[in-house]
């Protein structure tokens, strides 16, 4: 599907619906976005709730259904003290707050820091690091460059483009990932 078919189909469903706030549709998942009114916080609210509403209300109709128990919400602010502001109800459900949301392969936070995001990757980054380091007797370098290449790369340099103002201090974690993974497929002692 076409980037511009896509949008055609966001603009109907958004006018179809009557969504106020700001919605953004990427194959299955649905995420809604919305500035909080510092004089009227409960009104922003309201919307988000109307919105989430009229959206469970065309998903009955279309035989299409979303799940509330998996459904979260996150307020980003920079404050260090935020307010305290109404919980948000879907369907009578109430939905949970959370401080980090993984988002198309980017994790997103409640102080739009890159330090959760880091931290999954280089997890993740770190066990297939660990599994080219058993093996690394066992095939050839090229294979174990390959390996490289194909599975732990990829998770480091997802995003990349988005996530590079990052700091000094997460930005040399992921530089220990790749030095270790080096080391691993080059066999080099150190």
């Amino acid at each position: 599907m076409s980037q511009g078919s896509n949008l055609g189909q966001k603009t109907l469903l958004i006018k179809f619906l009557c969504i106020l706030v700001n919605i953004n549709l990427f194959a299955d998942d649905t995420f809604l976005m919305e500035l909080i009114d510092k004089e009227f916080p409960i009104l922003t609210f309201d919307q988000i709730e109307r919105d989430l509403s009229r959206l469970v209300d065309w998903a009955a109709q279309w035989r299409v259904t979303f799940n509330a128990l998996k459904t979260v919400y996150m307020i980003v602010s920079k404050k260090k003290h935020q307010p305290v502001y109404p919980n948000i109800h879907m369907n009578n459900v109430e939905l949970k707050k959370v401080t980090s949301h993984t988002h198309l392969g980017l994790t997103l936070n409640e102080s739009l820091t890159w330090d959760d995001h880091v931290d999954r990757i280089t997890m993740k980054a770190s066990k297939r690091v660990d599994c080219l380091k058993r093996i690394r007797f066992l095939v050839p370098r090229s294979t174990l460059e390959t390996l490289y290449k194909s599975m732990v790369r990829p998770l480091l340099e997802y995003g990349a483009v988005i996530f590079d103002n990052m700091t000094i201090k997460l930005n040399t974690r992921l530089e220990k990932i790749q030095r270790s993974a080096a080391i691993a497929c080059s066999g080099a002692m150190q």
